[in-house]
């Protein structure tokens, strides 16, 4: 069995903003796509310190309950991003 590494939640913020400070300037982005499953609250932050208010999601499923398999897409971003604009 692998080892845990346990995050606490100022860890979290703490990297969420030293990732946001090099995705800048944040008007290059339209959106952020999170991952399910362990994505969504650092992609929430992301996107509150980069003041982006479009946040979609992409569901991956590669495990059977104990047993790893193949990747399978269980849903894809939405497609009309390029019509959004900033608030």
């Amino acid at each position: 069995m692998s080892e845990k590494y346990i995050v606490t939640w100022d860890m979290l913020q703490i990297h969420a903003r030293k990732l946001a400070s090099r995705l800048m300037p944040s008007e290059q982005w339209k959106g952020i796509i999170a991952v399910s499953r362990g994505g969504l609250v650092p992609g929430a932050l992301l996107a509150r310190e980069l003041g982006i208010r479009h946040v979609d999601t992409v569901c991956i499923s590669s495990y059977d309950h104990d047993t790893s398999g193949e990747l399978k897409v269980l849903k894809t971003r939405r497609r009309r991003w390029r019509r959004l604009h900033r608030y």
